[in-house]
């Protein structure tokens, strides 16, 4: 075979690789399906988690002073005789309502117990003081508490318990050797809790370091 016949064949050979390439499917452009996936999830995201059921979480700097939501009226009601501590619990007084209404509205932008419960127990860290025991122990009301400044852990956890359920939140007692704190009935803050569950969430307002959920370290 002739050098120019060779040629010739190489040629055509080249020329039908190039047209069988031209004829391959090209590839899509998949950067629209990945923003319509992106845009997809976030619409999924916002159905199943509405704006209006994100958790709300008081700053420490909207909790008031003692000083702007005590009433100028508040006075010590009379002193129940038992030794049940639930007695000394008022949050039915107008007193309380009012002193629990002015942190709650101060503190959350709309009406959630998870975030009541964290400005209270906020407003109780920082505005009451922590004394240990004194020698003839008693109860104290939250009124007393309230205008003194300052507690044993009976009065903050009493202080605690009546703030929190002047505002519909149930608490009880958490009684363990030497010291008492406060639980409150809140719903769960699990990104994927069941709808309406709830779950006990410890307060311990004697411990200035202490978030919900956390306790003082006793000796």
């Amino acid at each position: 075979m002739s050098t120019a016949a060779s040629d010739d064949e190489h040629q055509k050979i080249l020329e039908e690789v190039i047209t069988d390439k031209d004829k391959l499917p090209k590839p899509r452009n998949m950067l629209p399906y990945y923003l319509g996936a992106v845009i997809l999830i976030m619409l999924l995201a916002l159905w199943a988690f509405p704006s209006d059921s994100l958790p709300v979480r008081p700053k420490r700097n909207d909790i008031p002073a003692i000083s702007d939501v005590l009433p100028a009226s508040l006075a010590v009601p009379e002193r129940p005789t038992s030794n049940d501590i639930d007695q000394y619990v008022t949050h039915d007084h107008p007193d309380i309502k009012a002193v629990a209404a002015g942190i709650v509205t101060s503190a959350c932008s709309k009406a959630d117990d998870r975030c009541y419960a964290d400005a209270l127990h906020y407003f109780v860290q920082e505005n009451i003081a922590y004394v240990k025991d004194p020698i003839n122990e008693y109860y104290e009301l939250p009124q007393e508490t309230l205008l003194a400044g300052a507690a044993d852990c009976d009065g903050h956890a009493i202080l605690l318990a009546s703030l929190m359920r002047s505002v519909g939140i149930l608490t009880r007692f958490k009684h363990t050797p030497r010291h008492v704190s406060v639980e409150a009935w809140l719903p769960q803050s699990k990104l994927f809790s069941k709808p309406y569950a709830k779950e006990w969430v410890l307060y311990d307002a004697t411990c200035k370091e202490c978030g919900p959920g956390e306790a003082r370290a006793l000796p």
